[in-house]
């Protein structure tokens, strides 16, 4: 007779699991949860439908499907196993996964956007471990026939708010009101779009709110004059560059998301207890951040975490970077030829691994020691394919301060990175520190008028490059 075990996303999925039956033979035990998942609709929608199966098949389950669960934005997949018990794999893809954690609702959450001290407080008992198991951003989206082709921070935040209501502000050969489709207020993506680009303005009142992406890009392909932000692949709509306050534009591209450098891009994070959490639950977890799991992102549409060169060219885009401080006084003109040398050696080539640092500091971030495990894998296999391949870590900074400053601390973050590496067997031919130079983001607000935390942030980093 076959028995049932029910792997469950949320408590809500439960009943519709029970009632309603894919399969010819009759329930005769009451299902019972090994998992529960709740949280984000980037992941919910697109990976865990994948990962899921993946995860399935790769325990010997077979016979996998998937079907709509109780709400809209749930799924069920289910299998057999090789002693002929039937499995459910319940996926919600809306509400926090913090509260659902704290609640006891689910053992696993997902969350498309970093976790903070809140976050914690909000889940909890003893605190949240979290793994990153994809990349992933938030992309600003047009219908095709749209002429623009970037948009600034700047007319993003004054579009979105209600201040800028017509084509027309934009492009005066283009006119119409601007359709505002946003994404529902407690998604990831609302948070990171909100974050980094309202600056404390509520949308306006107009923009209409979907809890779907897929829906959401729909809509945008539909309408010549709608303008909206999603998680999820564009579909027909298009996507549009972002153009900072200080010059430098940023498309979703993988490299861009891969170095963290996009402005909208995100981890996608598996959210677990730091105590208690089932052997289930983590083993779902390795088996995420697995390279067996990483067929499943690319079939999600999603980036992975494989460490990548940079596309050729990318030498002469950090160079065209560095101009950027040509008009601060300290940067001497030696540091920038010295470093435009380096980047223009045909034979360089940056990596996607890159360590960011908190403000003054040279401690690495949470997501070192994975970084540093994929790069010590990338670079043994690298080298013995190519015995003479030198390897640098290169440091950089906010522009705060003075260059020398800054140059200091720049070299310590390339030490403390060089030394990481050493513990995992890797030797780093060249450490050096840049300061200021070539940054990737802007560290002020248009005009001055403020520090871009979020741009520091991403220049206070240390890249490797190969040579």
């Amino acid at each position: 007779m076959r028995k049932t075990t029910m792997i469950a996303l949320t408590c809500a999925l439960l009943a519709p699991a029970a009632a309603a039956q894919p399969r010819e033979a009759a329930q005769e035990e009451t299902p019972r949860m090994l998992l529960r998942f709740a949280g984000s609709n980037a992941m919910g929608a697109r990976l865990l439908p994948e990962l899921g199966r993946a995860f399935l098949e790769a325990s010997g389950y077979v016979e996998v499907l998937k079907r709509q669960g109780a709400a809209p934005e749930d799924l069920i997949l289910s299998a057999l196993s090789p002693e002929d018990e039937e499995v459910e794999i319940g996926i919600s893809a809306h509400g926090s996964p913090f509260r659902a954690l704290r609640a006891g609702t689910a053992d696993l959450g997902m969350a498309s956007r970093p976790v903070r001290s809140a976050d914690q407080e909000a889940a909890g008992g003893s605190g949240l471990s979290a793994h990153v198991v994809a990349l992933d951003a938030v992309t600003v989206v047009v219908h095709p026939d749209n002429p623009a082709k970037a948009l600034s921070l700047a007319q993003l935040r004054d579009l979105f708010s209600g201040r800028t209501t017509d084509w027309s502000r934009i492009d005066p050969a283009f006119k119409g009101p601007v359709r505002l489709l946003v994404r529902e207020a407690d998604s990831g993506s609302a948070d990171l779009f909100k974050s980094v680009v309202m600056e404390g303005r509520a949308f306006a009142r107009s923009a209409e709110s979907f809890a779907s992406n897929a829906d959401l890009a729909a809509a945008a392909a539909g309408d010549p004059l709608a303008l909206g932000f999603l998680g999820g692949p564009p579909g027909a709509a298009r996507p549009l560059a972002l153009a900072q306050d200080c010059g430098l534009v940023s498309a979703p591209e993988p490299f861009a998301l891969k170095t963290g450098e996009y402005p909208l891009a995100r981890r996608l994070t598996l959210l677990r207890r730091s105590a208690g959490a089932s052997q289930t639950a983590q083993d779902f977890v390795a088996f995420a951040l697995s390279e067996a799991a990483r067929p499943a992102l690319a079939a999600a549409e999603l980036t992975d975490l494989e460490v990548v060169a940079s596309p050729r060219g990318y030498g002469d885009e950090a160079i065209r970077r560095s101009l950027l401080l040509a008009d601060k006084e300290d940067v001497g003109l030696a540091d920038m030829q010295d470093f435009a040398r380096f980047a223009a050696d045909p034979e360089a080539r940056r990596l996607s691994v890159t360590f960011r640092f908190t403000f003054g500091g040279a401690e690495l971030d949470e997501n070192a020691a994975r970084d540093v495990e994929r790069l010590a894998a990338y670079w043994k296999a690298l080298k013995q394919e190519q015995p003479r391949r030198r390897l640098a870590a290169l440091g950089f900074t906010d522009s705060l301060g003075v260059h020398a400053d800054n140059r200091w601390l720049a070299r310590d973050r390339a030490r403390a990175v060089a030394a990481r590496l050493a513990a995992a067997g890797v030797k780093t031919d060249l450490v050096v520190g840049w300061g200021e130079i070539a940054p990737v983001a802007c560290d002020w607000k248009a005009g001055r008028t403020g520090v871009d935390a979020a741009g520091q942030g991403r220049n206070r980093r240390v890249e490797i490059w190969i040579y």
